[in-house]
């Protein structure tokens, strides 16, 4: 985030399903279809256009860039393994569970790299703290552990749709950033295709 435009960063790492469909094929033996493979395509060529205007002169931000993309990767193999190895257990417990365990990584890293954490925090970024603590991470990896149990893989591809919608739209009301064409184009051909995945007629057997 430091890195990168927030646009840029949320088209980036929401291109999770792009990752999401090989993953499910090879894990989880779902079929690949003929829309898949275009959606998979259309995501890569955003991916793409967006990672090449980093690289361009090395002007960019590389490192931003694929440290985005990694966590996009790590968003995918995730998923998998949640519809791969479902824990029998409350998804409120499961969610608190995950936020504790990851955390201590973060916890321990910030006493490394920032001694002089929390000193100069202000009122209005504690309350911007506790939103990310309790809506964005605590509410949403409950709902995101419930959909992952509940539907497809490719079906909850499209609850990903508007987030990347949802980070540009906010970075120009909020940051006063102003995407570029490139990043405009990059969005489109993501939620293309995410859209093309989701909007595949579902099979008889299959996940509704």
């Amino acid at each position: 985030m430091q890195r990168l435009p927030s646009g840029r960063a949320v088209v980036l790492c929401y291109a999770m399903p792009v990752f999401a469909i090989p993953l499910a094929a090879w894990w989880l033996r779902e079929r690949v279809t003929a829309r898949q493979l275009l959606a998979l395509c259309l995501g890569l060529a955003g991916i793409l256009l967006l990672v090449s205007r980093e690289f361009e002169g090395l002007r960019g931000e590389p490192v931003g860039a694929l440290f985005a993309l990694g966590a996009a990767l790590a968003g995918g193999v995730g998923t998998v393994l949640q519809k791969r190895f479902p824990i029998d257990a409350p998804f409120a417990a499961t969610s608190a569970w995950m936020m504790l365990v990851g955390g201590i990584p973060i916890y321990l890293g910030t006493l490394v790299f920032e001694p002089g954490w929390p000193q100069g925090y202000s009122l209005v970024s504690s309350l911007a703290l506790a939103y990310n603590v309790f809506i964005a991470f605590a509410w949403g990896y409950w709902a995101w552990i419930k959909l992952v149990q509940a539907v497809s893989v490719a079906v909850f591809s499209i609850a990903m749709l508007m987030t990347p919608v949802i980070g540009v739209l906010s970075g120009i009301l909020f940051l006063g950033e102003r995407p570029a064409p490139a990043e405009l184009g990059a969005m489109v051909l993501v939620m293309a295709a995410l859209a093309v995945v989701a909007l595949a007629p579902q099979s008889r057997g299959g996940n509704s």
